[in-house]
């Protein structure tokens, strides 16, 4: 609860929506924490491929431009992109919706978990997502 609690302090929009009753997107609440954990980790870097914005990405990426990678719609190149970052000594995050995930699998066994490489990979979109329609349901 206390790093939620720092992240509506520094965010004013994520404190109007608690004020009104509305708990913070998923989302909102990775992004503002990636960036603090940016913050305070220069190796940390940030990796989509292209959803910034869905991921809330967009937040480090305004803040720390050098250090968020959007590789357009390409999974497998942002997880293989995230293992070379971290075989170079960064810590990479790589945030894909998790109903294209699947385009990456080979990507994460071959490029990241033989190789034991410390990438975190954060699946977005978990389940049935409403509005982001039936092709982004993670239900695969």
């Amino acid at each position: 609860m206390l790093r939620v609690s720092l992240i509506l302090r520094r965010e004013n929009a994520l404190w109007q929506q608690t004020l009104s009753n509305e708990p913070p997107k998923f989302q909102d609440v990775f992004g503002h924490t990636l960036l603090e954990l940016a913050e305070n980790n220069p190796r940390i870097v940030g990796v989509t491929p292209a959803m910034p914005t869905g991921c809330s990405m967009n937040i480090m990426m305004k803040e720390m431009p050098d250090r968020v990678f959007d590789v357009g719609i390409a999974e497998g190149h942002a997880v293989t992109f995230s293992g070379g970052m971290a075989k170079d000594g960064l810590q990479p995050f790589c945030n894909i919706y998790s109903a294209f995930a699947q385009r990456a699998y080979d990507n994460i066994i071959h490029d990241l978990a033989i190789l034991n490489l410390p990438v975190v990979l954060c699946l977005d979109r978990a389940g049935i997502v409403g509005p982001d329609g039936p092709t982004h349901h993670g239900v695969i």
